[in-house]
């Protein structure tokens, strides 16, 4: 096999040309000036500045806003470049453990913060509640404040894990939260006491209008790159509108300028335009359905699948869609679960676009039932969706769907 040389080569030199900040194309890199963002940032520290001098902090922080309103970058400004700041040279310095808990059980949450700490369990095996005294422990005996972050905690309850992680740390000395997420009503539904230690003013976070977009997508081009006409006011002005349709998202506007730089540069280009910008959000598109797919848990895997199995262009109601996902559980090592995990799943699958739900009326006085169907995607995106389920469940969903489809086999 040959290569060409010559071409990765060019890549290489106008990369190495072009980006002043190669760190700055990683769309979690913060910068030390977070624009539109200091009330925010502000009260955050308020919040927690007591960490400082090794007092647990008094009410827990919330922070909650729809994505890419720099929810995240708030939180990672202050406990990577604020709070390391004030603590040099204090002892004993707090310690710090972000997590991301769209992906975390309370098990493997639980067991990170024991990592964390240089205390070594098994990932799984052991009953939740000796970690929880491991942890406790260990705090006790070192008598450090620990400050976790729970990043997208409400995806963490949504998916059904155990809300009461949140009252079991806020209870343990010296440990102490900030929860994070996209809608924290849940926090609701929790017991008076836990309740009570939350902040009762929490940190709300509004999308960015087209102009906030406009400056920060600029301010993070002057970072990454300063060779004049490469990243154009034209292209900063078209990336924050195509931004602004998505909702404000200034994470999806920083991607979108990342690829549209990747693309530039591996096309040989000296200028970034629209025509590659419209190339950049078409190939965003593709990579984040396709990561959303991977991410799926087993469970939200077979759900899937018997949308996909199953789709004939008509919509089923939730029984007869749980019904044939017992079916398709039968053909794998999975066990069902019930109805209302069974929603959780589907709820799932809507959030990234991979089913339709429409609100059926039963009749007078009678009220209304969902109504669920796979919601047609690109050939790229079905080819995703078999191979998930071939690699997660050994089921070939095209051969199925079409012995279905037949009569030729009976799920």
């Amino acid at each position: 096999m040959s290569f060409d040389f010559e071409h990765y080569k060019e890549i290489y030199e106008k990369k190495r040309s072009y980006i002043k900040t190669p760190e700055a194309l990683n769309t979690e890199y913060v910068p030390d000036k977070l624009l539109f963002r200091d009330e925010q940032l502000d009260r955050l520290w308020f919040d927690i500045s007591d960490i400082v001098d090794n007092v647990k902090i008094a009410k827990t922080p919330t922070i909650f806003g729809p994505p890419g309103v720099g929810k995240t970058a708030v939180v990672k400004h202050i406990i990577s470049k604020v709070l390391p700041f004030y603590c040099d040279g204090i002892e004993p310095k707090p310690i710090i453990l972000y997590l991301r808990c769209n992906t975390h059980t309370e098990y493997s949450i639980i067991h990170s913060m024991l990592e964390k700490l240089k205390i070594k369990r098994p990932r799984r095996g052991i009953e939740i509640e000796l970690l929880y005294q491991d942890l406790e422990n260990k705090l006790e005996s070192i008598q450090r404040n620990f400050l976790v972050v729970l990043d997208e905690i409400d995806k963490y309850v949504a998916r059904g894990y155990n809300k009461k992680i949140i009252f079991n740390l806020n209870r343990m000395p010296y440990m102490n939260m900030i929860l994070v997420g996209n809608d924290l009503s849940f926090l609701d539904t929790l017991d008076a006491s836990t309740k009570s230690s939350f902040s009762k003013d929490p940190i709300h976070m509004k999308r960015y209008n087209r102009v906030q977009l406009r400056k920060i997508v600029r301010e993070r081009a002057d970072i990454i790159s300063s060779v004049k006409g490469f990243i154009p006011d034209g292209a900063c002005d078209y990336i924050s509108l195509l931004s602004w349709r998505e909702g404000g998202d200034a994470r999806f506007a920083i991607k979108l300028l990342v690829t549209s730089i990747e693309l530039a540069i591996s096309q040989g280009k000296n200028s970034i335009d629209e025509k590659i910008i419209n190339t950049a959000i078409n190939r965003m598109h593709l990579n984040e359905m396709k990561e959303s797919i991977y991410d799926l848990s087993p469970y939200e895997t077979i759900a899937l699948a018997t949308l996909f199995i199953y789709n004939n262009g008509k919509k089923m109601d939730t029984t007869e869609l749980h019904q044939r996902y017992e079916r398709i559980c039968r053909t794998t090592s999975y066990s069902p679960v019930g109805m209302k995990q069974f929603k959780r799943y589907l709820f799932q699958l809507e959030s990234i676009g991979l089913l339709e739900k429409d609100f059926v009326g039963k009749g007078y006085s009678k009220g209304t039932s969902n109504k669920y169907k796979f919601k047609a995607q690109s050939k790229d995106i079905q080819e995703i969706i078999v191979e998930k389920i071939r690699k997660e469940l050994d089921i070939d969903a095209l051969k199925t769907k079409e012995a279905i489809k037949k009569g030729n086999m009976l799920l």
